[in-house]
């Protein structure tokens, strides 16, 4: 189960885009996370907010406010985060 510590960093999407998950993720010490899209003004759900970390799930608030939860699995340099809809996204380690 990944602890919060392991998160921290930033992390490229190499996995095909599915729905308005960002190309990149930065994961800071003090909570806070941010989410940016290649391509400069394409919407994502996940562009700055707060997330927490427990029981395999890593929990992120959104663009709306809301909060989502996503499954996590780190192996190796990989980060693999699947929402509530079953879809799997994998990020690489930057």
């Amino acid at each position: 189960m990944p602890k919060k510590l392991e998160l921290f960093g930033r992390w490229l999407r190499i996995s095909a885009r599915k729905g308005t998950l960002p190309d990149q993720l930065i994961f800071e010490d003090n909570g806070l996370y941010r989410g940016k899209m290649d391509e400069p003004g394409t919407y994502t759900d996940l562009d700055v907010g707060t997330f927490q970390v427990g029981s395999g799930v890593v929990r992120m608030s959104t663009a709306n406010d809301a909060v989502k939860p996503f499954r996590i699995r780190i192996e190796g340099s990989e980060l693999i985060l699947k929402d509530e809809a079953g879809n799997t996204i994998r990020y690489k380690r930057n």
